[in-house]
């Protein structure tokens, strides 16, 4: 019976509060701005919301019962960007659910823990320039938000830290009939020396980095001409840049850096041979580039999105989705320093499986 109480009182309270927001539903898709735990442990949680012409207004919620507003973020696992229709953005969640602490709109999101410990986004805002987003502090209502990479024509950051800690950028910037990849350092929240990494061309995109043992820049990327999709690894070093897959440019897509042991620099890919798309790697110690491998047995079905990380040991392991006939499963393979492992299946069910991120902790 308490439990049956329990919920009806919980309905009766998100009717309340759905009525109290109904002006902002009523402008349009309303976009969660900036949640935030209440000062000194008050027991609310505040919502700054901004409908579709951005008047803002603030909300308040207070507990018990626990009702929170909007996608709930963890601090270790932000991986959405909210922006949900108000009337959908209600969820009853237990107290221990973990504290709210960045919503924002945007895109390619890239979380990060800088050197002091702050937790941070950068991400591709909806205007086209590249954002920096810095979680609140202690006893601080909002967080921190500026365009460090002035719009429009920016996208598809990608942001790695270096072995001492700082944050290197790398995007791109289109332009009418040519598309540049662009190398920055984030430094004291400011781009510092931003400069081009390539030559202009009608088609770039999907570039990663990585940093090697000794702190050096690599930058991997898709250029196409025609028909022709070629994988490009560049040392931003020594300015040295490698053509990886021309046995392979039917097809290329989604390129993924990680150092390993040494002096070897991984590179994973999507590319074709005589079938669908397949999983590629090929490993440089520095001087040249091995031959490609096809991680896959099975060139009938497509396999995508590879998502490789290195084991406690420093070997590089790779997890992508892939068609079995029936739905999407997700693969994965490891390298034990003499070959690479034939692929097994870590999922087996009805449902489409797909976007794997795979990280050792």
């Amino acid at each position: 019976m308490s439990a049956i109480i329990e919920n009806v009182t919980k309905i009766v309270i998100f009717f309340i509060y759905y009525l109290l927001a109904l002006p902002f539903i009523i402008g349009g898709t309303s976009k969660i701005v900036n949640p935030a735990y209440g000062p000194l442990g008050n027991p609310y949680r505040y919502f700054q919301v901004a409908d579709s012409k951005m008047d803002s207004a603030t909300i308040c919620f207070f507990t018990p019962p626990m009702l929170y507003f909007g996608a709930h973020l963890k601090m270790s696992k932000i991986n959405k960007i909210a922006s949900l229709p108000l009337l959908l953005a209600f969820f009853f969640l237990p107290a221990d659910a973990g504290e709210i602490k960045l919503v924002f709109q945007g895109r390619s999101a890239i979380p990060l823990v800088d050197k002091n410990g702050n937790f941070l986004i950068i991400h591709q805002n909806p205007s086209q320039a590249i954002s920096l987003t810095v979680a609140p502090g202690e006893g601080q209502k909002r967080g921190i938000r500026e365009d460090i990479i002035a719009g429009p024509s920016h996208s598809s950051p990608v942001a790695r830290q270096d072995r001492n800690g700082e944050i290197g950028i790398v995007w791109e910037q289109s332009d009418p009939g040519k598309d540049e990849l662009y190398y920055g350092l984030l430094q004291g929240g400011k781009l510092t020396a931003p400069r081009k990494v390539t030559e202009a061309a009608p088609s770039i995109f999907s570039p990663d980095l990585v940093f090697d043992a000794q702190n050096v820049p690599w930058l991997a990327w898709i250029q196409s001409y025609g028909p022709r999709y070629f994988v490009f690894v560049k040392n931003l070093y020594s300015g040295q840049t490698w053509l990886v897959n021309k046995d392979f440019t039917a097809s290329a897509g989604t390129p993924r850096l990680i150092a390993g042991r040494g002096q070897k620099i991984w590179l994973f890919w999507v590319g074709q041979d005589r079938g669908r798309d397949e999983i590629f790697v090929s490993v440089s110690e520095g001087i040249a580039w091995s031959k490609p491998h096809k991680l896959n047995s099975d060139n009938r079905f497509p396999h995508l999105s590879p998502s490789p990380a290195l084991d406690g040991t420093g070997l590089p392991w790779v997890a992508w989705s892939a068609y079995d006939g029936r739905d999407y499963e997700i693969y994965i393979s490891h390298w034990n320093g003499r070959a690479w492992s034939k692929e097994q299946s870590t999922t087996h069910n009805e449902e489409s499986d797909s976007s794997p991120a795979l990280a050792f902790v």
